[in-house]
């Protein structure tokens, strides 16, 4: 009698096979539940499984009455059903774990604002010293990576840069740039805690650019009728700059000492001359220093009060300013350039030295509104004319001087008049 051929049991079949009581090919889907136009409980693919939940975004036609429904394949559905519809297996032999994304719209955005400052913004923080903008080009946004601070203060100023540039979309870029300034203000008071040689570079030029994002805010404020700049908000300035000089200054010898010394160089001498105060004033500007501390300290306070001293020490501070503006390159070190009211080429930092210098007092008085302090400030404001130009001080210097003036009593405001004709010269 002839044996009865074998018959093998299929162990891993699907549930509706093994229900049925037929033998499952185990494909994926198996032939019968694809004949039948089933669900097959081998098949993983959620677009498969979204097809029979209704789940699917492409929803196909409803079948007729009494006919079979849709292959999920749709009409060309091939003859053999491929055996394994994850497409995407290879990646989750790498990723077990889901781990969660940020939305695209939001790193989608801010890879828009990375790719526009290594492109554009990053030139226009300085203009004349090719290793200061490698600086900001390159080894900012790198250094960014590991200390989120720097990261947000550089993708919020070339938001703020783009919001100058698109006047139509600048609701929408302010708004980003508002949002990565918040970032960097409530993260840098964290990292500023505890200073190391990792992180001192990172440290330094955030506080840098975080005083350009304060400049461009008020520049850019002028746009917004409901959020018009203030003497606060330059005040605030001062406040911040200093603040941050303080934390640094025990550990700014370290700048020195790292590899990038060279790049940094730059940015930390600020053009500043060797052996300043060996340098004469131009007549012009020696004789305005000299009023302000016979006319206008003489008739504020007296020479023992607090307040006329930090004015005076802020005069002093001033002069070092306009020294390195009526003598340094291109004219040569140490040679006068009898031109200097005409100069359009000085960098940012040359300026903004000042405000780390001045005490502490002398901010608090122009918090206070006292009339020497804002008059000594509306002569550093005219300065601004002198550095080059910069889209985040388009409007500064009016503004400023807007300020100051509306702060000051009637009888005040003579003192703006030449700081003000100083800087509408040509």
């Amino acid at each position: 009698m002839p044996s009865r051929a074998a018959h093998t049991k299929s162990r891993s079949g699907c549930l509706r096979c093994k229900q049925r009581r037929v033998k499952c090919d185990e494909g994926k889907p198996c032939r019968d539940c694809h004949r039948r136009g089933e669900l097959c409980s081998l098949v993983t693919d959620p677009i498969y499984i979204a097809s029979f939940k209704g789940e699917s975004s492409a929803s196909a036609p409803s079948s007729s009455a009494g006919a079979a429904p849709a292959s999920p394949y749709g009409s060309h559905s091939p003859a053999t059903p491929p055996q394994h519809q994850d497409i995407f297996s290879f990646f989750s032999n790498y990723t077990p774990k889901i781990v969660p994304s940020t939305p695209y719209s939001d790193w989608a955005e801010d890879l828009h604002l990375m790719a526009h400052w290594t492109a554009e913004t990053c030139f226009t923080m300085v203009t004349t010293r090719p290793a200061a903008q490698l600086l900001f080009q390159k080894i900012a946004p790198e250094v960014g990576v590991k200390v989120p601070p720097l990261l947000h203060i550089i993708l919020a100023i070339a938001a703020s840069h783009l919001a100058y540039l698109r006047p139509s979309q600048r609701e929408h870029y302010s708004k980003l740039s508002i949002k990565h300034q918040q970032h960097t203000t409530q993260q840098f008071q964290t990292t500023i805690r505890e200073i190391t040689k990792d992180n001192i570079v990172a440290i330094f030029l955030t506080s840098s650019l975080l005083t350009v994002a304060c400049v461009a805010n008020m520049s850019l404020a002028k746009y917004s009728p409901d959020h018009p700049p203030t003497l606060d908000d330059v005040v605030a300035v001062f406040f911040m700059t200093r603040g941050v000089r303080d934390v640094l200054h025990p550990v700014y010898d370290w700048l020195s000492e790292l590899e990038i010394k060279p790049i940094l160089e730059p940015v930390l001498d600020n053009y500043t001359l060797d052996g300043n105060e060996n340098y004469e004033l131009p007549p012009i500007l020696a004789n305005r220093m000299d009023v302000l501390r016979r006319d206008l300290l003489d008739k504020h306070g007296s020479y023992h009060d607090a307040s006329k001293e930090a004015c005076h020490f802020a005069i002093l501070e001033l002069e070092k300013v306009l020294r390195d503006i009526a003598h340094f390159p291109p004219s040569g070190v140490g040679v006068f350039n009898p031109d200097f009211r005409r100069r359009k080429d000085i960098e940012l930092g040359v300026l903004m030295k000042w405000q780390t210098t001045v005490s502490a007092t002398f901010v608090n008085l122009m918090k206070k509104r006292h009339v020497g302090a804002l008059v000594v400030l509306a002569h550093w404001v005219m300065l601004t004319k002198h550095l080059a130009p910069k889209w985040f001080l388009e409007g500064w210097m009016e503004s400023a001087f807007e300020q100051i003036r509306n702060a000051l009593k009637e009888e005040d405001r003579h003192w703006l008049d030449w700081p003000e004709e100083y800087a509408s010269q040509p």
